[in-house]
This record gives structure tokens, C-alpha cells and sequence, in this order.
């Protein structure tokens, strides 16, 4: 994602052609396990809320990735493929990234678990020579009380 730069072989009969979006990547942890996650067809449930959510269509963001560590969603938001102005997409990527944000911290965000943590990274082609800007920053969420705080703790008593 950080170099977007792609090496592509084949012989003279083919044109393949590339083009650098503008787009954002997320990643959210939600406290639940990626077993669930993928349980019940949430994944494209995840993808239907967040373009409903911003008020774009589904085709512009895309699951890269989910990991474990709780289950951490890694998604890219892609800029209007219609606009060619850096700026106005660098602005619709970080309020998309502020809308989702705004509904996890107030619990309003309707994904299959809650929301434990968000980072996300604005990557621009800045000119025409295929040069990009990066923009990353995180933001910690804390839900109290997690299920898991409720637990008793793991560790043994030192008694």
C-alpha cells in the first residue's frame, strides 16, 4: 500500500494500465474474534455499513485484510474516481475517516462488535509522476466495559 508502485510482466499483446487512486486505509479492532467476524456473511455486512455510512458506493471500499489481535478489519476507501482535484478528494477521505470515527466513539457506529481502536492512512498521488502523500494517524478507542474487562483476570494469585 505504501509504495503502490506494481511490476507487471506479459507478452506485446497485452496492455494493462494502472492508474494510482487516492484513497484511504483503515484499520478498526473490534472486540471480537475473526472467527465471528467471518461468521453470518459480516463482511459484506461490515462493507454495506460503512458505504451506507458515508453515502458512497460499495465498489469504493474494500477489505484488504482482517487479522487477528481481537479481529482488526483492515479496509481502503477509494476517492472518486470521477475527481482529478487532490485536494478535494484528500478532504472527502479525511471526513469519511471523521464520520466513521464520530460513530465508533459514540457507539453508533452499527458493526458486528464494538470498536476497540482505529488508524488510518490518507495516500495521495500528489503529481503526475506517480509520487504519493502519506497522511497516518490512530485513534484509540476505549469501550467500557469491554466483556473482557468483566472477566476475572488470567493471572495467578500469587497467594
Amino acid at each position: 500500500y505504501q509504495r503502490r508502485v506494481h511490476g507487471i510482466t506479459g507478452d506485446a499483446n497485452y496492455y494493462i494500465f494502472l492508474k494510482i487512486i487516492d484513497s484511504v486505509k483503515v484499520s478498526i479492532r473490534l472486540d471480537t474474534t475473526v472467527e465471528n467476524f467471518f461468521a453470518s456473511n459480516a463482511a459484506t455486512q461490515f462493507v454495506d455499513k460503512i458505504a451506507a455510512l458515508l453515502g458512497i458506493t460499495t465498489d469504493r471500499v474494500r477489505i484488504v485484510g482482517v487479522r487477528v489481535g481481537s479481529a482488526i478489519v483492515d479496509f481502503v476507501i477509494d476517492a472518486d474516481s470521477k475527481s482529478t482535484n487532490t485536494g478535494d478528494n484528500q478532504k472527502e477521505l479525511v471526513n469519511h475517516v471523521n464520520k466513521i470515527v464520530d460513530r465508533a466513539q459514540s457507539g453508533t457506529l452499527g458493526l458486528s462488535a464494538p470498536v476497540l481502536g482505529i488508524t488510518y492512512q490518507v495516500a495521495l498521488a500528489s503529481n503526475s509522476t506517480g509520487n504519493t502523500t502519506n497522511q497516518t494517524s490512530t485513534c484509540l478507542l476505549y469501550t467500557s466495559p469491554s466483556p473482557r474487562d468483566r472477566q476475572k483476570s488470567r493471572m495467578p494469585s500469587s497467594a
